[in-house]
């Protein structure tokens, strides 16, 4: 075992038995050195004959049916469909094909798999909507949906490739050279990075050739990040992920080269953070390519070496050419870090078969062992063209969150035996455990005592990440293995550490956080109109009106209808809206319809900037508007146009925001190379129904005439992974793999990143468009896309289990840096119903992005359509624009850590072991707990409360839990949805409004929660008293240290005179916390504070109380004892205090629950104010709450309260 750490550790695996002898000398190492050099210019010519064998074996094997016009043009492979590998990696037989499986198997369940997008009319959906949990169920793909699949096909069979009997997939790998390399890293002392050549131990044909040698480098890349990598060492470059369409200044590996070039095979490169398309600096003929033409700005800008000390390592690693890397050391070991204490995380690994792990230095636990062997699921790492494996294991004291996007019925923590398929795929979220809209290859570890880790596996490939008992195991179609690993130790700190390195969410606008209305399927303009009437008319808050599709003409993007939403009218609309503070939000969908006399289309063929097919020519794809080009947003020139067509539109009709939807990208045809033969929409014929011919790969022409002549290897990977529930090749309703994007980058690489590299485009044009904070609501992402947009969990179903549902798609997506996000509320399919839309609307008032949103043909839903539900809207949402401040606040607090808006539980209770499996509650911020029914009929809930005081935000009543948390069941009457707040909060809260700007303008209240407090005790027994003190002094002294918050009766009693005659022992000591972020949105397109600006400030509120015990005299001259309480509020101005000033903000009353005394004197800022006279005062003990009002406090000069009483 070998290792690499910041300081010594005991290794997590015993010594390999082939490790170099320790009593080897130093002089025999240099002349093992010099041997080993020799041999491997042996190996290397070697080698090179065995690659042009396989070479020409390849090339002889060609089917002549391929188009030579491609540089895609691979072999045809015609893989059998047999059982997933076994854990042993071996394989006895081949397993029958697909075909064949579906003909025998006549005791299959079936279930209805939902595209997503928009449906025609649909009755109320039922549970044939969702498949079943996933395990053995067989699916249905109904005729409607185009899919050219088999009928039946079970999800546990995994695509294998031409298996051999007895064969391997892989026989690993095995460490051939290593270099240690030390070097300055800022404040922090040394980093001790390794870099490292791995070779094949034998190859094997499954899913391909292997990669013979590859290159691991080590890197310890921050405080809280190491980062392990693994590329080709030979051949054309592996495919990254482009960082430039990330918001922060981490680089690819091969970004730090600077040699200029073009990328050779099927757009193996990627792109430069600042716009240039660069190969693997692993490649020894690694060069540079600009991402198209660009600007000369832009190529400076691209390698200008923004960070000298990146340049600095740049020039030093090309001085270390491989033939400088050594042998490892004689006796098995590495130096150890000169700089023991940098970093938590060590990194260790075995040299054959290779695999490694990373350690926590502090425990000593493993928080990753890909080591072969280490349990039966952990197998030998493959390498090959089109597929990667490779397989870690897991702790029996881990709970799994992450991978996705997915709707899992088990609930937010990962269950064992599931396989999430990650491709991004045009369906809808009614489908459980199938690939939906977003793809996120990353996962929090949580163990047992609280701590936890994260771990990303930068790859855009299509995967199959299978979670085992005791293993996860990653299965990619491409790419190269780039991990990082975030040490944590707590959950907040992994968010901020992952956020550190893929982007801070976007700042969200403020009136973005009011209700939101929409409805696929509005008929006319008269309709949007009619709806934002309404909503007035029954006194339910609405912020913003959006429409969907419908207003196009045709279904064309940036376009009106001129009969039914005229533009005219439409712009009138938005007037009117703005008028009344209130805002509109419009559709655009990525396929640009293929129409001459259509501008956009003219303007995009004029720039070049659709995505080609395997001929050169722009693919035809079919969305709404029938035949469409795809633009590809990869492309520098497709953002001029981009950014040139929204300010267009926008100068049209002044939208506030944009949804783009639809951007997987969705297809509904399925083919290689498609065109139009015929009138494509068809009259009469549903726009969903595949109208063009199509040829390739599982294509949707009806005819299938003709021999498959265009496909190629990246359309038929060996290995399937499984899409759509079933094994679907990866074009399926999408664009096909070989399309390619600028300077020949594959689909096949570049498909998951297709919604990020829009919405960033997007994003980048509207902030240059509306020069104001924008919105932008994106249906597909990607690790990074939180940086740009807001997201929703897509084409739900009206149903109670959809309900549920919303809560961990909320959860998932707060771990993957998108903090704004949300579900349909009510449901999108299928009619909701009464009861079902009332609840539904008491949990969407707590989404960050809440939203009413309907499908074509359903009944109206509106939140007005059902009396009781207007009730629970009236009621709820007044609750919600109260609460504006506060979920502004933690907005910006995601822009600045990462920390979620919505959380888990166990953000805040991460060693409290029961809130590692709540799928059921969550939090707002650190202690706003939502507790809602999800069960139709039920009017009452579990809830669970962690140790504490909590208080219920609407009735003030209040839970404590002692000695560890514990469920209780509260009352859940049809109008009411438990909300409680935990002890050590101060929230900023305001009055409600129709609309959020009315709520701006009124003056805060400050609710401010402490520790509840028992009744003190008024017998007195003297000798009970004295005996309970000796008995329990320990325990007493132990209460008051910890600060615990219950007070017992015998404890309360230590207060008496004859006790204490001469001193106030201090009894209990309690702290609140809470803060502050306002803005001015129109103006800063960031949520940062600047004192020479005015257009921002940032508060912040501390609280404290105590409670003594106290002699005194009472009127007879008797001596008597009691207890006092002193309690003092301070309110902080951090930076810009004179934008509170212009906006003259007050803070108007206090609610403090838990300390229970009523005050009889209070100071601010130091001067006594007269109770009932100059402040308003009252006091409820049964509530323990104390409330001033009429306060008049200013905001922007800060203050502080100062208040006593006694019992």
């Amino acid at each position: 075992m070998l290792s690499v750490s910041a300081r010594s550790s005991s290794s997590p695996f015993p010594s390999p038995s082939h490790s170099p002898s320790s009593s080897s000398s130093s002089s025999n190492l240099s002349t093992m050195a010099m041997d080993i050099k020799a041999i491997n210019v042996s190996l290397a010519r070697v080698a090179s004959l065995v690659a042009i064998a396989l070479f020409l074996r390849m090339a002889f094997s060609i089917s002549p049916s391929f188009s030579p016009s491609s540089s895609s043009i691979s072999p045809s492979l015609s893989p059998s469909f047999p059982s997933s590998p076994s854990s042993s990696r071996s394989s006895s037989s081949s397993s029958p094909s697909l075909e064949k499986n579906a003909e025998n198997d006549d005791a299959t369940t079936t279930s209805a798999i939902l595209l997503a997008g928009r449906s025609p009319p649909s009755s109320s959906p039922s549970s044939s909507f969702l498949s079943s949990d996933g395990g053995a169920t067989q699916t249905l793909l109904p005729k409607a949906s185009g899919l050219n699949l088999p009928s039946t096909i079970n999800h546990n069979d995994q695509v294998a490739a031409e298996q051999k009997d007895g064969e391997e997939i892989s026989y690993g790998y095995e460490v051939e050279r290593v270099r240690l390399r030390t070097r300055p890293r800022g404040k922090h002392g040394c980093n001790r990075d390794l870099d490292a050549i791995l070779k094949l131990i034998k190859p094997s044909p499954i899913y391909g050739p292997d990669v013979p040698r590859l290159r691991l480098r080590v890197r310890y890349e921050t405080k809280e990040r190491l980062r392990v990598h693994i590329t080709a060492v030979d051949g054309a470059p592996r495919w990254e992920v482009p960082r430039n369409l990330f918001s922060t200044s981490a680089r690819t590996e091969s970004e730090r080269i600077k040699s200029d070039g073009e990328s050779t095979e099927g757009g193996q490169s990627h792109l430069q953070r600042t716009g240039s398309l660069q190969q693997s600096s692993f490649s020894s003929q690694a060069r540079r390519v600009m991402l198209g033409e660009g600007s000369s700005k832009d190529r400076e800008e691209g390698f200008s070496g923004e960070n000298k000390e990146e340049d600095k390592e740049e020039e030093e690693e090309k001085d270390a050419e491989e033939d400088d890397l050594t042998t490892v050391m004689e006796d098995g070991t590495l130096p150890m870090s000169p700089d023991p204490d940098r970093h938590p995380l060590s990194f260790s690994y075995t040299d054959k078969p290779f695999g490694f792990a990373i350690t926590r230095h502090a425990t000593g636990e493993v928080l990753f062992n890909s080591t072969p062997g280490t349990t039966s699921a952990v197998r030998t790492m493959a390498f090959k063209d089109q597929y990667l494996e490779l397989s870690t294991a897991t702790s029996p004291d881990s709970s799994l969150y992450g991978i996705g996007e997915s709707t899992r019925p088990d609930g937010f923590r990962l269950t064992p035996n599931r396989t999430h398929t990650l491709w991004a795929a045009d369906i809808s979220s009614c489908n459980a455990n199938m690939n939906l809209y977003g793809v996120h290859p990353y996962y929090l570890d949580l163990r047992k005592d609280g701590s936890a880790h994260g771990v990303l596996l930068f790859n855009s490939n299509g995967m199959d990440v299978q979670v085992n008992e005791d293993s996860i195991q990653y299965r990619v179609l491409g790419g190269v293995f780039d991990f990082f690993f975030f040490t944590g130790p707590s959950p907040a700190a992994v968010t901020d550490q992952y956020t550190q390195l893929v982007g801070r969410p976007a700042p969200m606008p403020y009136w973005t956080f009011g209700l939101q209305q929409c409805r696929y399927g509005y008929r006319d303009l008269h309709e949007l109109e009619d709806v934002v009437q309404n909503y007035s008319a029954a006194r339910i808050p609405l912020e913003g009106m959006w429409a969907d599709i419908d207003y196009m003409h045709g279904y064309r993007d940036f376009t009106f209808d001129p009969e039914k939403f005229p533009e005219e009218g439409m712009r009138s609309l938005v007037n009117h809206l703005h008028r009344h503070d209130q805002h509109f939000v419009a559709i655009v969908d990525p396929g640009i319809k293929v129409d001459a006399n259509f501008s956009a289309y003219q303007r995009g063929v004029q720039a070049d900037i659709f995505i080609k097919d395997v001929t050169g020519k722009p693919y035809v794809a079919q969305v709404w508007p029938g035949a469409t080009h795809i633009p590809d947003f990869l492309n520098p020139r497709t953002r001029s146009y981009w950014e040139e067509e929204i300010r267009e539109f926008h100068n049209k009709l002044g939208f506030d925001g944009l949804w783009i939807d639809m951007n997987e990208p969705a297809n509904f045809c399925s083919g290689v190379v498609c065109s139009v033969t015929k009138g494509c929409p068809v009259p009469g014929v549903p726009p969903y129904i595949c109208c063009l011919s199509c040829q390739g790969t599982d294509s949707t022409d009806n005819d299938h005439s003709g021999a498959d002549n265009v496909s190629t290897k990246w359309d038929r990977p060996p290995y399937k992974i499984n899409s759509y529930g079933q094994h679907a090749p990866i074009g399926t309703k999408t664009l096909p793999a070989s399309s390619q994007h600028i300077n020949g980058i594959l689909h096949y690489n570049a498909h998951n990143i297709f919604g990020l590299s829009q919405a960033q485009a997007t994003l980048t044009a509207l902030r240059s468009v509306m020069m104001k904070r924008p919105f932008l609501l994106s249906r597909a992402t990607f690790p990074g896309s939180g940086a740009y947009a807001a997201h929703w969990s897509g084409d739900n179903c009206a149903t109670w289990k959809d309900l549920a549902h919303s809560i961990t798609a909320m959860l998932n997506m707060g771990l993957f840096g998108i903090s704004m996000t949300g579900s349909d509320i009510c449901g999108f399919r299928g009619n909701t119903t009464e009861e079902l839309c009332r609840r539904w609307v008491q949990v969407g008032s707590f989404y960050p992005f809440a939203r009413d949103h309907s499908d074509i043909g359903t009944l109206r839903q509106e939140l007005y359509q059902w009396e009781s539900v207007a009730e629970t809207a009236r009621k709820h949402l007044s609750l919600r624009y109260r609460l504006l401040p506060y979920f502004y606040t933690r907005m910006h607090e995601a822009t600045s850590s990462g920390l979620p808006i919505v959380r888990p539980l166990f953000f805040t209770f991460p060693k409290d072991a029961v809130t590692h499996a709540i799928n059921q509650q969550f939090l707002v911020g650190r202690g706003l707990m939502v507790s809602p029914v999800l069960e139709e009929g039920a009017e009452k809930v579990n809830a669970y409360f962690p140790e504490g005081s909590w208080y219920n935000l609407q009735d003030f009543s209040f839970v404590q839990s002692i000695q560890g948390g514990r469920w209780v069941t509260l009352p859940a009457p049809q109008h009411t949805i438990n909300v409680h707040v935990f002890e050590g909060e101060i929230l900023p809260m305001q009055q409600p409004g129709m609309t959020t700007a009315v709520v701006r303008r009124s003056p805060f209240s400050l609710f401010i929660t402490f520790p509840a407090w028992h009744e003190p005790c008024t017998d007195y027994n003297l000798a009970e008293v004295s005996s309970l003190i000796a008995d329990n002094q320990t325990a007493i002294d132990s209460i008051i240290a910890d600060k615990q918050m219950a007070i017992t009766p015998w404890l309360c009693r230590q207060g008496h005179p004859s006790l204490f005659p001469q001193t106030e022992p201090l009894l209990l000591s309690a702290t609140a916390k809470g803060d502050l972020y306002i803005d001015d949105d129109r103006v800063v397109q960031e949520m940062v504070v600047r004192d020479e600006l005015d257009h921002a400030t940032y508060i912040t509120f501390d609280g404290g109380i105590k409670v003594y015990a106290r002699g005194g005299q009472s009127q007879t001259g008797k001596r008597s004892a009691g207890l006092y309480g002193k309690g003092s509020l301070q309110a902080s101005v951090v930076k810009g205090g004179q934008f509170a000033c212009k906006e003259g903000w007050m803070v108007d009353e206090v609610v403090i629950l838990g300390p229970s005394w009523a005050p009889n004197h209070l100071t601010i800022n130091g001067k006594t104010s007269r109770l009932q006279r100059d402040v308003q005062t009252s006091f409820d003990p049964t509530l323990h709450k104390t409330y001033f009002f009429d306060m008049n406090l200013k905001l922007c000069d800060g203050f502080t309260l100062e208040w006593e009483g006694q019992w």
